[in-house]
């Protein structure tokens, strides 16, 4: 607490607020693994509750919504889909980008980088769902893109559509080199 205290730079409280972020997002993990066990081990009728929902709202204030989002958080972003751990791939993301990303399919989840905000996972899902609505369910979004990001896969389509307007934040080739495990220059923190 008084090393918060101390700092006296927006650098300082940037590296601050981002290791306070990751343990919030760690947080989320951890209460959608203890919900699971509460619910496969139906410990919640040691003390009469009906579900491990109803055990949630009355012991600790969290709705039924929030229960759910905690789990599906821990299925999603937990080493093997079931453990109190954060997949090394997701540390650094914050909770609130966790939680926004579940909506989108696996292959564009991956490609997301750390550094896009919240606000630009939401375009990301707007784009996603009016494409949907405005094409046939048979077709995907890479027939509708240009031929040269075809071949790149669906997942980057997906991106390059985000990123044509955003080209500054993700670029499509951002996007590739992180799907292929390569790194670009990590931002001086």
């Amino acid at each position: 607490m008084e090393e918060l205290q101390t700092i006296s730079t927006l650098q300082g409280v940037e590296i601050a607020l981002r290791k306070e972020l990751e343990h919030i997002a760690e947080g989320y993990i951890k209460v959608g693994y203890l919900l699971k066990k509460t619910r496969d081990a139906e410990f919640y009728k040691e003390k009469g509750y009906a579900d491990v929902f109803e055990f949630a709202k009355e012991t600790f204030n969290i709705s039924r919504t929030w229960a759910i989002r905690f789990m599906q958080i821990n299925d999603t972003y937990s080493i093997d889909g079931n453990s109190p751990e954060i997949q090394e791939k997701y540390r650094g993301y914050g909770s609130s980008k966790l939680s926004e990303m579940l909506a989108l399919p696996e292959e564009v989840r991956e490609v997301v980088p750390r550094d896009a905000t919240v606000r630009e996972i939401r375009e990301v899902k707007e784009v996603i769902r009016e494409t949907e609505d405005r094409y046939s369910p048979q077709m995907s979004l890479c027939d509708i893109a240009p031929e040269e990001h075809q071949e790149a896969g669906q997942r980057h389509c997906v991106v390059y559509e985000f990123s044509k307007e955003r080209r500054k934040r993700l670029s499509l080739r951002n996007a590739l080199e992180m799907d292929m495990g390569r790194r670009a220059k990590k931002r001086k923190v």
